[in-house]
């Protein structure tokens, strides 16, 4: 069905958006307000915020995915590439991104740079690391790009046999038990 509206019509349609556009740049101290008493909130363990409003408020709607810590932050890298960025939203986490290719997720990196959703040995690839260090400079990039590896740990090493010797620095067995515990976490 196609509507037919006149200029008069879609000027007053303007008109509304622009007097709302005007609410929302004047509510701004509130929302920040708002914003840092969650913030509190999630540092006080405060698990659990209920918001009502009216569904079709859009000024509502507006205003609290603005604050929502889940909030979905999306930056376009393009070539249907997207990082979406999530606050902290259960105590003890972090604050992480969500890496996105043609609409399927390929992983998730907390901010200081370990697995998030349990995506342990996942190489980096350098688009996500160009999209991390030109918007969440502040997030950190594993060394190499490989998430959680012993290899690309700057405080941990490996220990490996010296080939030089018949010396044993690990037993097999420990090595073995070793590998499943990585690979459950």
């Amino acid at each position: 069905m196609t509507k037919t509206r006149t200029l008069e019509e879609m000027d007053k349609d303007l008109q509304g958006i622009e007097e709302k556009i005007n609410k929302i740049i004047k509510l701004k101290p509130e929302v920040d307000s708002i914003r840092n008493k969650l913030d509190i909130m999630m540092k006080d363990k405060i698990s659990s915020i209920c918001f009502h409003f009216d569904d079709e408020d859009v000024l509502a709607k507006l205003i609290l995915s603005s604050i929502l810590t889940e909030d979905k932050k999306k930056v376009d890298l393009k070539a249907g590439k997207c990082i979406y960025y999530h606050r902290a939203h259960v105590p003890g986490t972090q604050d992480h991104l969500h890496f996105y290719q043609k609409g399927s997720k390929l992983f998730a990196l907390n901010r200081d740079g370990t697995a998030h959703d349990k995506n342990h040995g996942v190489q980096i690839p350098n688009w996500a690391q160009q999209g991390i260090k030109t918007h969440y400079p502040d997030f950190t990039i594993p060394l190499d790009g490989l998430i959680e590896s012993l290899a690309g740990s700057k405080e941990k090493n490996l220990l490996l046999e010296n080939k030089d010797e018949n010396n044993v620095l690990v037993p097999p067995d420990v090595i073995s038990r070793a590998e499943e515990i990585i690979k459950s976490t």
